[in-house]
């Protein structure tokens, strides 16, 4: 379980902002060694203190964080990512169609628009029945990976298929 403070009034604890502004968090299992100093940082601290520091927690950067922005790199296409941005939607929510396609509509348009983006590539195999609509609404092409794989798939199938023929052949 995560439980992060929600305040009635005032700015939000940190912890809240820095998942809002990031998209990011790391979830950390506590031992009975630092169940104490965990529950100290639960205390309200100003913005500018380290609840960490406070309590003489040692902070280690995340290597989880942003894999797939890592294999992005790897292959040599963080340079051609235009932009990111989620459709906010539980997974409840992504049985209503229209409720689904209203912001994936309006993400796409803001990827292609404001970001720059030549191509849109879904981030979910769910969204695969939205990609022919989205794909004629923005003008741009729509990739939808599980069938992008499926298709590389088929392709790889047909070929060694087709080698195996010529070998009979000859």
């Amino acid at each position: 379980m995560i439980s992060i403070e929600n305040r009635d009034t005032g700015p939000m604890k940190d912890t809240s902002r820095n998942i809002v502004e990031t998209k990011e968090f790391v979830v950390n299992i506590v031992n009975e060694g630092t169940v104490e100093k965990m529950y100290a940082c639960s205390l309200d601290y100003p913005p500018e203190v380290s609840e960490a520091t406070m309590v003489g927690l040692a902070l280690a950067p995340s290597r989880s964080i942003s894999l797939h922005r890592r294999a992005q790199r790897a292959l040599g296409l963080d340079h051609k990512l235009a932009g990111e941005l989620a459709i906010d939607r539980s997974v409840a929510e992504l049985s209503r169609e229209e409720l689904v396609w209203k912001r994936l509509s309006a993400v796409g348009k803001k990827l292609r628009d404001e970001h720059g983006a030549g191509v849109l590539i879904l981030g979910c195999a769910g969204m695969a029945r939205y990609r022919a609509r989205l794909e004629d609404q923005l003008g741009i092409p729509v990739v939808d990976p599980t069938q992008a794989a499926v298709g590389m798939a088929m392709g790889v199938l047909l070929a060694r298929r087709a080698a195996i023929a010529d070998k009979r052949a000859a």
